[in-house]
């Protein structure tokens, strides 16, 4: 939803291309209640993202953020406030010191806005962040809080991203008829790269959907961040109709999220139980598997507990003694 990811992006040497660089204007800022609000203006002057970092490390109210992994305004927080103690050098020591000296009064960093929120309403933060479009469109935040903007602006930018194979072009149709049939707030997000000779028609059809504003590519994704990336989804989907092994299937039936995998491919012969078959030609029938995996509580339960039982059956170790078991018999038969 901001610039910061394409340019973190094109900086580890991934080729991207702008191809909106505006679609909705947003912007990141600082929730305070009324009455924190008037008492900072009293006692600094006046009341923006530098007196909410300097009221916090001081210890005169908490502040709340999201864990920048995962959410925009939480790494757009994190940079404004490491800013904020160095301007020429954001990652100095001075200003990882200055940030640390902040975070010490910070009670936790919330993996969703939810989370914050319900930790505001219980007193536990007296000021939090979320974007303007949450603000401005709930009534009771703007009756009871003040905004502060900060940072860099949230413009949901839509960038190309080269190696995106052609099987994920079925998945945003089917993504985009779920969205239509349900109205459901999910987001789809599509990890991962490869060669493909596709990437211009999966682009134009993410810029077409009328859900687009929640369809978001990663490009390359470093393997060691995905189980964070398992742990907030509500699915994992493989559309792929061309698979080896399927160790991705297993890796993502061991986090306990259920999983949605095609029946083109060799992957359905891991474990049909452990998992909901879905057909990507067959786009009615794709949208329709993925409402059922996030309404259908009794099935989705089932299935997470097959496949954790099903997943504890592989790991490395088991397959090392079993090789190694295979060729010391091979061994011993020659002899």
């Amino acid at each position: 939803s901001a610039s910061m990811w394409a340019d973190m992006l094109e900086f580890s040497g991934t080729e991207i291309i702008e191809i909106s660089e505006r679609m909705v204007g947003n912007v990141a800022g600082v929730l305070v209640d009324k009455a924190t609000y008037k008492s900072l203006e009293e006692q600094y002057g006046k009341v923006d993202i530098l007196t909410i970092i300097q009221a916090t490390e001081e210890g005169s109210i908490t502040a709340g953020y999201t864990n920048p992994f995962t959410s925009t305004s939480g790494l757009n927080f994190l940079a404004s406030t490491l800013y904020s103690y160095d301007k020429s050098d954001p990652l100095s020591s001075s200003a990882v010191e200055g940030f640390n000296k902040f975070q010490n009064n910070v009670p936790f960093v919330a993996y969703s806005t939810l989370q914050m929120r319900d930790a505001a309403e219980n007193n536990t933060f007296t000021s939090f962040i979320l974007e303007y479009q949450g603000y401005y469109n709930n009534l009771e935040l703007k009756n009871n809080y003040e905004f502060l903007p900060y940072g860099i602006r949230h413009d949901n930018p839509l960038y190309a991203v080269a190696g995106i194979s052609d099987d994920k072009l079925e998945l945003i149709k089917a993504f985009e008829l779920f969205k239509k049939n349900t109205g459901f707030p999910h987001r789809l997000v599509i990890a991962g790269s490869e060669d493909s000779s596709y990437i211009e028609e999966i682009y134009s059809a993410i810029s077409k959907s009328p859900f687009r504003n929640d369809i978001f590519v990663t490009g390359h994704f470093p393997h060691k961040n995905f189980p964070l990336l398992y742990a907030n989804s509500e699915a994992c989907i493989f559309p792929s109709i061309d698979e080896g092994v399927g160790l991705s299937v297993l890796e993502a039936m061991s986090t306990g999220i259920p999983v949605l995998c095609t029946d083109k491919a060799s992957l359905s012969e891991i474990n049909k139980n452990a998992f909901l078959l879905i057909n990507p030609d067959d786009t009615e029938q794709f949208a329709s598997s993925i409402e059922k995996i996030c309404t259908d509580l009794q099935m989705r339960d089932k299935i997470i507990k097959t496949a954790i039982e099903w997943s504890n059956m592989f790991n490395w170790e088991k397959s090392v003694n079993q090789t190694l078991t295979l060729v010391q018999n091979a061994v011993s038969l020659k002899k």
